[in-house]
């Protein structure tokens, strides 16, 4: 009981960060939450170059929260990924996602090595009875250069990768 009495008890403020990378701009929008109210804290756009790497350019484009604790949520533009739509293998559903990079083979343009997936699974079968899933496929190494590099930021967390679709 004593000890609430020299407890801080000011609310929390926390940011959350939203990227959305398109072919030619990554779009950022910061929300901030103080304790119920939320509030949209900036919006901006900046150049982004496709050639360049995803990482550095995240970097520069979160600078302006240097100074601010935040989670970070990333939508990647549908030139960084492939969806495409499978015959759901006969596996355990804990197996799928194991088995799906070598099911995709020639249908990415990445190595079984060099995938990260994850798939939909909806409860409609086809005409010929067999179940379809939608698998969402991007390059791994570029995503885990991302992750890595904002796993490195104490203030910054990396909460959702997202897909975009149009």
């Amino acid at each position: 009981m004593l000890s609430r009495l020299f407890s801080s008890k000011s609310k929390k403020t926390s940011v959350t960060v939203g990227v959305s990378v398109c072919a030619s701009e990554l779009h950022i929008v910061a929300i901030e939450r103080s304790g119920d109210a939320v509030s949209l804290n900036s919006v901006s756009s900046v150049p982004y170059d496709q050639h360049q790497p995803l990482k550095q350019q995240l970097s520069a484009a979160l600078s302006p929260f240097a100074k601010s604790t935040c989670n970070v949520s990333i939508v990647l533009s549908q030139h960084m990924y492939h969806m495409v739509q499978v015959d759901k293998p006969e596996m355990a559903e804990e197996d799928i996602t194991t088995a799906l990079p070598w099911t995709l083979g020639e249908l990415v343009p990445y190595d079984s090595g060099n995938m990260v997936l994850d798939y939909v699974d909806y409860p409609v079968k086809s005409r010929t009875g067999g179940q379809k899933i939608s698998v969402f496929a991007a390059e791994k190494s570029s995503l885990a250069a991302v992750a890595a590099s904002m796993a490195k930021k104490k203030d910054k967390q990396l909460t959702h990768i997202h897909t975009k679709r149009g």
